[in-house]
């Protein structure tokens, strides 16, 4: 749980250095809840991550099989463009922080935890994941 100003993030799941996986509401309503509302809330929210993340799991590489199926080519985007999306959403992201102090406080908290978590994705995750996926492709 998170409390920072007048609100609480109520987490959903791992976000793994996402936007996602919180849910945001009004600190004082929060604490005006009965507390087996609060947990209702934070159990539902969870089970709510849980759900769509499985659905999104579950749905993807069917519908993308049969879009391979009706012809489609698959293509990564060019690198300059990935790259220009990169700039353009880190300056959206600078000059939000600078207008609305909240977004603000939320991710420099997100920056920090992507720096921090640097090391750990590249060597944990990012490795198993294209360990895996070269494992696949073999069998």
């Amino acid at each position: 749980m998170v409390k920072e100003q007048n609100v609480i993030g109520i987490p959903t799941g791992s976000t793994g250095g996402s936007g996602q996986g919180r849910n945001i509401m009004n600190l004082d309503k929060w604490n005006s809840l009965p507390r087996h509302y609060q947990a209702a809330i934070e159990t539902a929210s969870r089970d709510t991550f849980t759900w769509v993340t499985g659905k999104y799991d579950a749905v993807n590489p069917p519908a993308l099989k049969r879009l391979l199926v009706a012809g489609a080519i698959l293509k990564p985007f060019p690198q300059e463009v990935l790259e220009g999306c990169y700039a353009a959403a880190n300056e959206i992201y600078a000059d939000l922080a600078k207008s609305n102090p909240h977004f603000g406080k939320m991710y420099a908290s997100l920056t920090a935890y992507r720096a921090e978590s640097l090391a750990w994705m590249q060597v944990a995750e990012l490795s198993f994941d294209s360990f895996m996926m070269r494992m696949r492709t073999r069998t």
